[in-house]
């Protein structure tokens, strides 16, 4: 396997960064390059890389690595990894449940609606039927 690169020209910016910011910082930067130039991503990661000595697709992976935890709110202290979208799935799958189990129990009271009609209809046709032959007769 081939010896990777050693990288130790990055900027003071991105070598003083507190343990658990670079990602952080590599977030921000892209998008700020994004803002202020009004490019695509792809280009603010090659920018963003060029300018830090690593390689596109490390920011890009950065990039959306942070960008998710920022939407999921695991940024904020929430503790071991994963809880914060743990908590966010069960909050949807509780939803989901609630709104499953309003719609079954509506299928419910439609077929009863139903059933209940259908007794109706086949009473009414065996009274007609029945007058049918008294007619004839």
């Amino acid at each position: 396997m081939p010896k990777r690169k050693s990288v130790t020209k990055q900027p003071m910016s991105v070598q003083k960064a507190p343990r658990g910011q670079v990602g952080k910082q590599t977030y921000d930067q892209v998008r700020k390059v994004v803002e202020e130039k009004k490019i695509p991503l792809l280009k603010a990661f090659e920018e963003v890389a060029k300018a830090t000595n690593r390689r596109p697709g490390t920011i890009a992976v950065t990039y959306y690595r942070i960008g998710r935890i920022i939407r999921e709110g695991a940024g904020k202290g929430s503790g071991a990894r994963g809880r914060g979208r743990s908590s966010a799935v069960d909050g949807n799958i509780r939803a989901v449940f609630a709104q499953l189990s309003a719609t079954i129990a509506k299928l419910e009271k439609i077929v009863t609606e139903q059933a209940t009609e259908i007794a109706r209809l086949r009473s009414e046709s065996e009274l007609a039927d029945r007058i049918r032959k008294a007619l004839r007769s």
